[in-house]
């Protein structure tokens, strides 16, 4: 970042500051609101003061900016606080319409997305790239992954309805299909795993051995929650 930037470190700095008063200010409101709704939205508005702060910093010491640098927590509070702000709407109407959709099923199409979009864009930066670039590549995108996987269940929690039955206990549907979805994950699994030495007998560096292993591992989880979507559209039959 050049040294035209850091005038603005003291408007950051007050702006942070302001976001954490009103935060606190959101909390303790003396409303007929539940700790969680109130946690979300003050959560956000936390999010809305450390995005500036992140991307000066960031972009001070490493001299680049992404969407680490600030976006991913503007995009985070925007979920945080549409999310308390559908709740609020809910709970003033208790009539709401239940949730099409099993959470079961949210999940894997969130996990099957952020799994394919990783991959992805991984791929694209590490084709043809040495094994340090693959290496580096490969830890930002497990971070990546992490990240899209949390923000989708977040929202997809907050926006289920009834709320309390994204976290309620699997019943024998559950087991069953969580059952036959690993075994049909297993066998892909195993396969990848036995023919591994195999491909060990063409001296591959280190990073290709590492992306062949995880890759194996991708598409089994994507065996695994495609079959779960499966077997909940269609019946466990």
């Amino acid at each position: 970042m050049t040294e035209s930037f850091l005038p603005l470190g003291p408007f950051i700095l007050a702006f942070f500051v302001a976001s954490l008063l009103v935060a606190v200010k959101v909390y303790r409101a003396p409303v007929d609101a539940p700790d969680a709704e109130r946690g979300l939205f003050a959560s956000a508005c936390v999010l809305v003061g450390l995005a500036p702060v992140v991307w000066f910093l960031v972009g001070w010491m490493a001299n680049e900016t992404s969407i680490f640098t600030g976006g991913i927590q503007l995009v985070v509070a925007a979920a945080l606080a549409g999310a308390a702000a559908l709740g609020r709407s809910r709970r003033r109407r208790p009539d709401v319409v239940v949730s099409r959709w099993h959470f079961n099923e949210k999940s894997a199409v969130i996990i099957i997305l952020s799994l394919l979009v990783v991959c992805a864009v991984f791929a694209r930066r590490a084709w043809g790239s040495e094994d340090a670039v693959v290496l580096a590549s490969f830890g930002r995108a497990i971070v990546e992954l992490v990240v899209f996987v949390v923000i989708g269940h977040i929202i997809a929690a907050l926006t289920h309805a009834p709320i309390d039955a994204a976290g309620a206990e699997p019943d024998e549907r559950d087991r069953a299909v969580n059952l036959l979805s690993a075994r049909n994950a297993y066998y892909l699994l195993f396969a990848g795993f036995v023919s591994l030495p195999f491909y060990a007998v063409f001296q591959p560096s280190v990073a290709g051995f590492v992306v062949t292993w995880t890759g194996v591992l991708v598409l089994s989880e994507l065996v695994y929650y495609a079959s779960v979507l499966t077997y909940y559209r269609l019946g466990t039959e």
